[in-house]
């Protein structure tokens, strides 16, 4: 009789710990959101940009600090974000790229939600907004000088004056504040 008790009490505390490890850990870990398993559709508009890097949005409508060297663009996506693309120059006609990029993020199936040229500055053309959406992405592209490209001739010679830069307002549920 004491063995039985003694194995009914093993059996309860078994099912105890098994219950209790299953139920407390799931929630208590930092939930990532899921991996993208392809590259959003609007990535593909920059198929012969470089990334250049990343940064926080701020107050001061600055690009962040960046170099030229190509990086790989981040396999998951954040909102509230600025991902910062170079252009090798297209012979003085560079304005094309507003017009290139539109097309091509209609041919990626990427909804334009607003397209507009800004002002034109001295150096480098003008500069211009496409906001768009791509299913739970929402974001811009927007063109500003890159100080170090039009102060330096070798690179002005070799790259288009702007950085190109992509925020993202929405991405799935995650929202820019």
């Amino acid at each position: 009789m004491r063995l039985l008790v003694h194995l009914l009490m093993l059996l309860a505390i078994c099912i105890t710990v098994i219950a209790t490890g299953c139920d407390g850990s799931t929630q208590a870990k930092k939930t990532e959101p899921p991996l993208r398993k392809e590259a959003p559709a609007f990535l593909k508009a920059f198929s012969d940009f470089e990334f250049v890097g990343s940064g926080p949005v701020n107050d001061d409508v600055e690009v962040p600090l960046h170099d030229l060297s190509s990086k790989v663009f981040p396999s998951q996506l954040e909102a509230n974000l600025q991902y910062i693309f170079h252009h090798r120059r297209l012979n003085d006609d560079d304005e094309k790229l507003f017009e290139v990029l539109q097309n091509r993020l209609k041919t990626n199936g990427v909804t334009i939600l607003e397209a507009k040229v800004g002002p034109y500055t001295f150096i480098g053309g003008a500069e211009f907004l496409i906001s768009f959406m791509e299913g739970d992405i929402k974001g811009t592209i927007s063109t500003s000088l890159d100080r170090q490209i039009i102060n330096t001739p070798a690179l002005y010679e070799q790259w288009d004056s702007g950085d190109y830069v992509v925020i993202l307002k929405t991405v799935g549920e995650s929202k820019a504040q």
